[in-house]
């Protein structure tokens, strides 16, 4: 990623009355007005805070362990094109059109992370196990359809070790939710 062409911004829609459906499209409309914007490169959107998830394969399960060594993997829900537009080195495919609500259910994971869960095996086409309600703790199958290397979106813009999985936004239940994110890449460094 270079800091002097990418610009995160937040926003949150809470006080808005608005369903979960009209506030993805707001977001969704949102993007597209600021890709339109003379001199931006790409744009995507991200449910920014992440949160703390319980990931496991159907071998491993390695929660308490992450747990011990204080290690939390974190869930962000992000848009197609999103590790385009960070300039992300991404080992596999990206979220695109296919990853859509109905879909068989995809994820990123970072490297930290496909280490964690599957050392010395390809994580390609393999499945994690995220929790999709709060009343299920065992969790859907998501197949790892890329491996993140290098630098993560996380917590801080730029973070090194965190153990972290990405999901498209259109395949959970909440999409983007209230708060929201935009990342920017401009053509040039920011003014």
């Amino acid at each position: 990623m270079d800091p002097a062409r990418t610009i995160d911004v937040r926003f949150n829609l809470d006080n808005l009355l608005m369903s979960n459906d009209e506030r993805d499209a707001t977001q969704l409309a949102l993007r597209e007005r600021v890709a339109a914007v003379p001199g931006v490169a790409s744009v995507a959107l991200v449910a920014p805070g992440g949160r703390a998830v319980n990931v496991h394969t159907a071998t491993r399960d390695t929660d308490d362990h992450m747990r011990r060594n204080h290690h939390v993997p974190y869930e962000y829900r992000v848009d197609s094109g999103y590790f385009t537009t960070l300039g992300s080195t991404l080992r596999g495919r990206d979220f695109d059109s296919r990853d859509v609500r109905n879909a068989p259910k995809v994820a990123i994971i970072n490297a930290p992370l496909a280490q964690e869960l599957f050392p010395g095996e390809e994580p390609l086409g393999a499945c994690v196990y995220l929790p999709v309600r709060a009343d299920d703790p065992s969790g859907e199958c998501f197949t790892v359809v890329g491996v993140l290397e290098g630098f993560y979106y996380g917590r801080d813009m730029l973070e090194r070790d965190g153990l972290l999985v990405y999901v498209p936004h259109a395949q959970r239940q909440f999409g983007l939710g209230r708060a929201g994110g935009i990342v920017v890449r401009l053509d040039g460094p920011a003014a």
